[in-house]
């Protein structure tokens, strides 16, 4: 069975994508498991462009097909933010409480 490496190192987005593609005839693996462990900066400035700065790096490491994506928190009243810098918009180590404390806050 072809593999299909997802660029993340998320295991709630590397579930949710083997679980949305599950028909699909591909082993759907974590790049960990594909054996490689290493930080994609993610330095776009849009969602595609740092999917696809993940898709690249990794891809240039693995003889397969890689899946990427990138997504975030974009808030009208805000002018969309945080965006792109959702997960860091908290400060870098913020867990999910103190990331919606932030945002309700504002």
């Amino acid at each position: 069975m072809r593999k299909l490496v997802v660029a993340s190192k998320n295991i709630g987005k590397l579930r949710e994508i083997q679980e949305i593609l599950r028909e699909l005839p591909f082993e759907i693996i974590s790049m960990q498991e594909a054996g490689y462990d290493f930080e994609i900066e993610e330095k776009g400035n849009t969602f595609q462009e740092n999917a696809m700065l993940k898709a690249q790096a990794l891809f240039q490491h693995v003889n397969t097909m890689v899946l990427a994506d990138d997504s975030g928190l974009e808030i009208d009243y805000l002018g969309g933010a945080p965006g792109i810098y959702t997960a860091r918009f908290a400060g870098e180590n913020a867990s999910q409480e103190e990331k919606n404390s932030k945002i309700i806050n504002l």
